[in-house]
């Protein structure tokens, strides 16, 4: 038999490295065809990959020689990471496994003046194990670039993937949906040699590789073999276009632009019933061989189909090596509801990180039985981390860690006040009190078919000009705040642009957009007969909404810097504000005027919350405290100290005896109101807490940190109950369900989770917007869950569609 081709071999021995998809020819094809975060790359010519376009540029771009879909919408990358380079020194070749390194070679005293990682004369020595293997060694260290939200992907390929396949079908290219390859990732180095080897005469033999790669004008590599006479490795270098015939000496007058690993997306689409292939004997796919059917495996070439009426012929797999992405999509597919599967190659890589990719992968999957994560539009991914959180192998890169360009540390997050506005009513379990009794929107007695009061009020409401338009299309910047009335009717949101926009929650529709009289809306708060609506700012005021009529009804004045929360006492007479002027302060609710000023933070305030009963207040911030003030009279109750970090929220039990804390570094401590005696410490997550809430006996206490965890506990006892671990990046929001059997998400990852309280399963994953989820919150009613992003949107979802009427969990302890 033919000897596999050499980038066969090559691709399928340092694919298992774990670095990505290895490319036999790393050069650019053109200055215009780099291949960059983005990229929409297909094969052309066996172990090479041509640019379709780039989705990341525009249109008008000169990468962009095929020209761009229909309707044209460029990605936004979100959450890049970079690695590397390090500091320059001799640096050993990649090897792939089945290759031994026995010597790494320098020549000591003729290094370049330049400092080049590989000496002139430098090599190294290998046996090989089997009959295959691959190389690839480099001029100057790798830098590694990796899009970590994985969800940003997700959600951009199912939107467009569709445009795509019609671009290149415009073009005259017969592609197969998964023949696209959407790259998330890669590392560049300035110059290479790479090689494959395969043959029964290298196994346990030792082989020389030379690299005189300091000599870049005249750049050359011997190999030899136990000074045998055995096939020759197959042996290539470059850029050969920029080097032969040059005289450059110097590495970094050479662009890194050599692409020597990739990182990619695929994804596959379920066919239409009607296009299977017919199966004889009535055999289920279960029982037919791997690949054999074209809805969830690599379909069989061409050449080796049957006729109908023919004897079936068993026909071995085709020689070429199937790429493992594909066999991800085909699990997916075979073992899920999914319409569309989408996979990537760190898929595979972080799912068998610890056992090693095995040889028959496909086996492999059915083995580990990986989590198939199904979304609402029947996406279907694996359920894994992908991101890149430390440098490429030691032998890859060394220098610099991540630079997380989405994720804020916790030092930035500090200076991003919108975290804080979203985590009083981010944390509480029950979101709100009900409706007043005796308000306007109780039913008016006579029933029969006379109009109540609710419905009197939305009649008027429908004679006011009103903007309509669906909950989708929102703010035109990042959105800062989300409130739901107690009486379930209303969702208003606030943003960055500006503006405050009150929803429909039973349409989902726009009622009516205000101008927020302050550059940023920090946060948004109802009164508890939803008649009044409070906004904060970033000019030290507060503004007061009529809700049904849209007047502006008062101001609170009186802090001299950013107001970052603002509450209502549970009975409506008073307000509560924190601000960066590093002081708490109690209003008047009907007279707007203050009514005193509580001082002793030295730091800005972050979040502010009156205790069930009313009668204390909690406030905390930046100076690594939180304090209980008694309402009534202004005074400090007591000062629980004992955080590190910042304390973001705070939430009582619901008697009150005792108030949880949510920090920067990591923990949740748990104090009686009654002594300011420090009673649990949980220290469960490894990064800052955002939320904590007690569950509506008090008996557990559930938080959610930037490790993209959420955490339940014992409250008295601070034993672990249950982890609830399936984000891919940080969890900024999370809350109970007001009937307690449910728990929602908000995560970076672009994702909003519902959760089975009961047994911590994941019940549905909304993958709707187009950058972080920054709020998740429920209607007091249960009705709905509302979400907002930093992309602008608010998304309003009633739950009945997607949750059984029975429920899955009947949120007992």
């Amino acid at each position: 038999m033919a000897p596999p081709p050499a980038w066969d071999i090559y691709q399928q021995q340092l694919s298992k490295l774990g670095y990505g998809q290895p490319l036999w020819n790393p050069s650019p094809q053109s200055a215009d065809a780099e291949i960059e975060i983005g990229s929409v790359l297909y094969t052309a010519t066996p172990g090479e990959y041509t640019l379709l376009f780039n989705t990341a540029k525009p249109a008008e771009d000169a990468s962009q020689s095929k020209g761009v879909p229909v309707d044209f919408t460029p990605f936004a990358p979100k959450n890049i990471a970079v690695h590397g380079p390090s500091e320059w020194n001799v640096r050993p070749p990649l090897m792939s496994k089945s290759m031994r390194s026995i010597a790494i070679e320098a020549d000591a005293g003729a290094s370049a003046p330049t400092g080049l990682p590989l000496s002139a004369g430098a090599g190294f020595k290998f046996t090989l194990k089997d009959e295959s293997g691959a190389f690839v060694t480099y001029g100057v260290p790798g830098v590694r670039t990796h899009l970590q939200s994985k969800r940003h992907v997700v959600t951009y390929m199912r939107a467009y993937h569709d445009s795509w396949m019609e671009l290149a079908g415009n073009y005259g290219l017969d592609l197969r949906s998964e023949d696209l390859h959407f790259i998330s990732g890669f590392i560049k180095t300035t110059h290479w040699v790479l090689g494959s080897v395969h043959g029964p005469d290298y196994r346990g033999r030792e082989a020389h590789v030379q690299c005189d790669i300091a000599n870049l004008a005249n750049l050359n590599v011997k190999v030899s073999v136990a000074n045998e006479e055995v096939a020759q490795p197959s042996i290539t270098w470059g850029p050969q276009h920029e080097l032969r015939g040059t005289t450059v000496l110097d590495p970094k007058s050479l662009p890194r632009n050599q692409c020597i690993f990739i990182n990619y997306y695929k994804m596959k689409r379920r066919l239409p019933l009607l296009l299977k292939k017919p199966m004889q004997a009535a055999a289920g796919p279960h029982v037919l061989p791997r690949g054999d059917d074209p809805d969830i495996g690599p379909a069989v070439p061409a050449e080796h189909h049957q006729s109908d009426d023919s004897d079936v012929e068993e026909v071995p797999p085709p020689r070429q090596r199937a790429d493992p992405v594909d066999c991800l999509l085909h699990y997916i597919l075979e073992n899920s509801a999914a319409e569309v599967a989408i996979a990537s190659d760190r898929d595979v890589t972080v799912l068998f990180q610890e056992t090693g990719i095995p040889e028959d992968l496909q086996q492999g999957l059915v083995d580990l039985k990986p989590t198939i994560d199904l979304d609402e539009e029947l996406v279907g991914t694996i359920a894994v981390d992908v991101r890149i959180q430390d440098d490429p192998a030691g032998e890859e890169a060394q220098g610099p860690s991540a630079v997380e360009a989405g994720d804020a540390s916790s030092a930035a997050r500090a200076a991003l006040p919108e975290y804080s506005s979203g985590a009083p009513s981010g944390g509480e379990a029950t979101p709100g009190a009900p409706p007043a009794p005796g308000s306007s929107y109780q039913q008016q007695e006579g029933g029969g078919d006379e109009m109540t009061e609710e419905e009197a009020a939305r009649r008027r409401l429908q004679k006011q000009p009103i903007i309509w338009e669906p909950a989708a299309n929102g703010h035109t910047g990042t959105v800062t705040s989300l409130a739901v009335s107690p009486d379930s009717k209303w969702v208003a949101s606030g943003s960055e642009d500006t503006t405050i926009i009150l929803w429909d929650t039973e349409d989902q529709s726009v009622v009516r957009k205000w101008e927020a009289s302050v550059e940023t809306v920090w946060h948004l708060a109802f009164s508890p007969d939803s008649q009044r609506l409070a906004a904060s700012g970033n000019e030290g005021r507060v503004v007061i909404w009529d809700v049904e009529q849209g007047d502006e009804l008062g101001t609170l004045e009186g802090h001299r810097e950013t107001v970052h929360t603002v509450v209502w006492s549970p009975d409506g007479t008073k307000l509560a504000t924190g601000s960066d002027d590093m002081t708490v302060r109690i209003w008047d609710a009907e007279t707007y005027q203050q009514i005193r000023s509580l001082e002793g933070h030295n730091a800005m305030v972050t979040f502010v919350m009156f205790s069930p009963d009313g009668q204390l207040l909690a406030s905390g911030g930046a100076d690594y405290n939180c304090r209980l003030w008694v309402v009534e009279t202004g005074e400090l109750k007591h000062e629980l100290s004992g955080h590190k970090g910042m304390v973001w929220t705070a939430a009582f039990d619901p008697e009150v005896r005792r108030v949880a804390t949510a920090s920067d570094d990591g923990s949740v401590r748990i104090w009686s109101v009654e002594t300011g005696e420090e009673l649990v410490i949980l220290h469960e997550h490894t990064g800052p807490v955002w939320v904590v809430a007690f569950t509506e006996d008090g008996k557990q206490i559930m938080s959610a940190s930037s490790d993209s965890t959420v955490k339940i506990c014992n409250s008295f006892s601070g034993e672990r109950i249950m982890e609830i671990d399936g984000h891919d990046s940080m969890v900024n929001a999370a809350q109970f369900s007001p009937d307690g059997k449910y728990i929602a998400t908000a995560s970076s990852d672009n994702t909003v989770k519902l959760w089975n309280r009961a047994d911590g399963t994941n019940l549905v994953t909304f993958n709707e917007h187009n950058d972080k989820v920054t709020h998740a919150v429920f209607s007091p009613d249960g009705l709905t869950l509302s979400s907002a992003s930093d992309d602008g949107k608010i998304r309003i979802r009633l739950l009945s569609e997607f949750i059984k009427a029975e429920g899955e969990g009947d949120g007992e302890d």
